[in-house]
């Protein structure tokens, strides 16, 4: 079978799996055709073939091996998608978590996780960012690649820097240097706290890490109370907890009975900031 004729069978329109995805319906629509060479390029088509097999359920190894050998093979509709669907997929025993960010003038971007060691892979959500923030401040300083990938949701404007400027406002601009370190101290500690929530908590306080991360990075505190404007679609929070799109939507059920959340469109509060913290924190 097709990917598209799974994702017929199971009455899904592309355009609502690309609003949920957040990737354009014409790479979508290039992925089901077999169109490769109308995707952004290997990294990003790679990142959104997994991303349409894992919301469809499929076995996202699999389909890749297909991927792969169908835009070697140059084939037109492919079949990518394997003969049975896939239960949630447990996370790799090893993770290795690498960092990146994104500078964006609209609400928000998001960075992906795609490389994983271990037998299964999963793509994770590392952080939802907003107007003001960088990336590749790795890659300037050590020179390296980056580690991973950005993706823009919506129009950005983005302002670059050569390394041998910002090199020499590094040695004469003590202010920008220790601002440097303390958001590289702060990234760390972040990717710490998410290293362990992914390899060693169940599925509820994974999301509930993420969710606390949402608030430190996007929510607006007040008397003890954190409101999360613009929150993030359901499938996105699955993908920085390394779950799926189901047990987010059965989980934050879970916490709006236990009124340790609200929420009401895409608007998320959280009332006792402080007990939540202790409790996922």
């Amino acid at each position: 079978a097709t990917l598209r004729e799974i994702r017929q069978g199971q009455n899904l329109e592309l355009h609502d799996i690309a609003k949920a995805l957040r990737i354009r319906e014409n790479y979508l629509k290039g992925i089901e055709d077999g169109q490769f060479e109308n995707l952004p390029g290997p990294t990003y088509a790679n990142g959104f073939v997994r991303a349409y097999a894992n919301y469809l359920g499929l076995e996202v190894d699999e389909v890749m091996r297909r991927y792969k050998l169908a835009a070697l093979n140059n084939l037109a509709h492919p079949s990518l998608a394997p003969l049975s669907l896939t239960a949630e997929a447990r996370l790799p025993t090893r993770l290795v978590l690498l960092v990146a960010a994104l500078l964006a003038a609209g609400t928000y971007g998001v960075w992906y996780y795609l490389t994983v060691s271990g037998q299964s892979s999963k793509e994770v959500i590392l952080a939802l960012l907003g107007p003001g923030e960088i990336f590749g401040e790795l890659a300037i300083l050590d020179g390296e690649a980056r580690s991973a990938n950005a993706l823009a949701q919506e129009n950005c404007q983005l302002w670059a820097i050569n390394k041998e400027d910002f090199l020499d406002i590094l040695k004469h601009n003590f202010t920008v240097s220790y601002n440097l370190m303390c958001e590289l101290a702060k990234r760390l500690r972040k990717s710490d706290q998410q290293i362990e929530a992914l390899s060693l908590s169940d599925a509820e306080h994974r999301i509930g890490v993420s969710l606390l991360n949402l608030a430190e990075d996007m929510g607006v505190i007040r008397k003890g109370k954190v409101t999360i404007q613009n929150l993030p679609f359901q499938q996105d929070i699955a993908n920085m907890a390394g779950t799926s799109r189901e047990t987010v939507s059965r989980v934050l059920k879970i916490l709006e009975n236990k009124s340790m959340i609200s929420k009401e469109g895409h608007t998320l509060t959280i009332p006792d900031y402080n007990f939540f913290k202790q409790i996922f924190g």
